[in-house]
């Protein structure tokens, strides 16, 4: 098994996407703080209240499109160029195969959110200072970070299984993309129609990752944080096990 992690962080480091999201993501990162710089120096008249106040939402932060990219083309390319294959003819288990994958886009998954939200506290840190802080902050600020990580991970391990399922990198792309962006909104509106034509109150969408990584970046609760670990860890859960199983039952070419 450690022949098979050292086989795909060796092919990890080949993979010019990863090098090229992280510079965007960096770019990204550092963008998006400066344009909150300007922007309140030209409608606020104090000064800025500190990094701290900005850190929570760096969490729920644009990672994961980048994620999304790099784990859809480092997966999806091992079917379409037939490397899946190879290393299944090595001995290894689809299983050990699978979890590797897995393991490599986690890992992908955890660099970019670190990177972002650390460069951001940093950047943010150096224009406005951190601001002074409660004893309760660290303690929220630990929970908000390993909350939002394990939803990171779990839409990483949704990511990975779409891969496993398309095996093309165009169409793996598109639909990781718009899992993202869209099927949150559709929840929302066949949510909507369902409580106005049945006269209901369901809230579907609260079993959504990206309406989690929502409630965690605005605070925390002991619902919120209870919801939020149920959540991440189901749909990492499922997503792993469902992925596994296709992977068993389908031919490799």
């Amino acid at each position: 098994m450690s022949k098979l992690f050292a086989s795909d962080f060796y092919k990890l480091k080949k993979t010019k996407s990863f090098f090229v999201c992280l510079i965007l993501l960096l770019a990204l990162a550092i963008g998006s703080v400066l344009i909150s710089h300007f922007t309140y120096q030209m409608v606020a008249e104090g000064p800025h209240p500190g990094a701290s106040l900005y850190i929570n939402s760096t969490f729920s932060s644009d990672s994961l499109l980048f994620t999304s990219i790099v784990v859809s083309l480092f997966v999806a390319c091992e079917f379409g160029f037939g490397t899946i294959k190879n290393t299944a003819s090595r001995g290894f288990g689809r299983c050990e195969i699978y979890g590797s994958k897995l393991f490599l886009s986690c890992f992908i998954s955890v660099v970019y959110f670190i990177l972002y939200s650390g460069v951001s506290a940093l950047l943010g840190t150096i224009l406005w200072g951190f601001g002074p802080v409660d004893s309760s902050y660290w303690s929220q600020l630990l929970g908000t970070f390993g909350l939002e990580l394990l939803l990171n991970l779990a839409y990483t391990s949704v990511f990975v299984f779409i891969a496993s399922l398309i095996r093309q990198t165009g169409g793996t792309i598109a639909i990781n993309i718009c899992l993202m962006s869209f099927a949150p909104m559709m929840v929302q509106i066949g949510q909507m129609l369902l409580n106005y034509l049945l006269k209901t109150e369901w809230n579907f969408s609260q079993f959504l990752i990206s309406s989690n990584i929502t409630a965690v970046s605005s605070g925390l609760s002991q619902e919120v944080c209870l919801r939020a670990l149920l959540v991440g860890v189901v749909y990492f859960a499922v997503s792993t096990a469902a992925g596994m199983w296709i992977f068993q039952k389908r031919d490799i070419k």
